[in-house]
């Protein structure tokens, strides 16, 4: 199964988008981003399913980036 995951600076700004995301139904889970891909601050991501992607890129807001998570688990694509 393919994932994405919505990177963000804050653990608090990933809570609120993980309880919207929740509040519409679609299932994520909250984690660490990947040191490669922090970009500064602590580095919180949300891991949802990649036929949920386009719906929650509309409902969230403040998120830095999204990312495909490789199968490979080597190279990350924006």
């Amino acid at each position: 199964m393919k994932e994405f995951l919505i990177t963000y600076r804050s653990v608090t700004a990933a809570q609120l988008g993980r309880q919207t995301l929740r509040k519409h139904g679609i299932d994520c889970k909250l984690e660490r981003t990947p040191q490669a891909l922090r970009s500064g601050g602590c580095g919180y991501s949300l891991r949802i399913r990649a036929e949920d992607v386009h719906a929650a890129r509309s409902l969230l807001r403040g998120y830095e980036r999204v990312f495909a998570i490789p199968a490979d688990g080597m190279r990350w694509q924006t």
